[in-house]
């Protein structure tokens, strides 16, 4: 709810002082009562090196409106830019390599393509031997140094 904006933000400042994953709700502008969907981060390096990985989730009825584009775009400024944000030095997503959706809303929201890592993410297959399948994912950085 709208009137519970500060207390989010005190909690939102909280959690990434403890290095705890959160997220943002996305609501339309017009209706802040209606869901977009949601965008966040998390931290899986050392505090130190001040990289924090991003991600989002569109409502179905929302996508292909530029809706995580935009969610994106602010987050990353939030993380990297805002003097009253966490100025994390570098941003990264990853993506399936077959989801050609999520490499332009990345691209769109100003995180270059920088590689593919190979057989990163285990996904279940009953097909595949274990039942378990490598699966590829494409790289996304910012980095702003000073």
């Amino acid at each position: 709810h709208v009137d519970d904006l500060d207390e989010r933000i005190v909690e939102t400042r909280r959690k990434f002082a403890a290095r705890e994953p959160c997220s943002f709700v996305v609501v339309s502008e017009d209706d802040p009562g209606r869901f977009l969907g949601t965008a966040g981060w998390s931290f899986h390096v050392p505090a130190p090196l001040q990289v924090a990985d991003v991600g989002y989730s569109v409502h179905p009825d929302s996508r292909g409106r530029g809706v995580a584009t935009r969610a994106l775009r602010t987050l990353t400024r939030w993380l990297i830019a805002d003097p009253e944000g966490p100025q994390v030095v570098r941003v990264q997503l990853d993506h399936s390599v077959e989801n050609s959706a999520s490499c332009r809303t990345a691209l769109a929201a100003g995180l270059p393509r920088e590689g593919v890592r190979v057989g990163f993410l285990p996904l279940r297959d009953p097909e595949a031997p274990g039942g378990v399948r490598r699966h590829d994912v494409c790289l996304h950085g910012l980095v702003s140094l000073p």
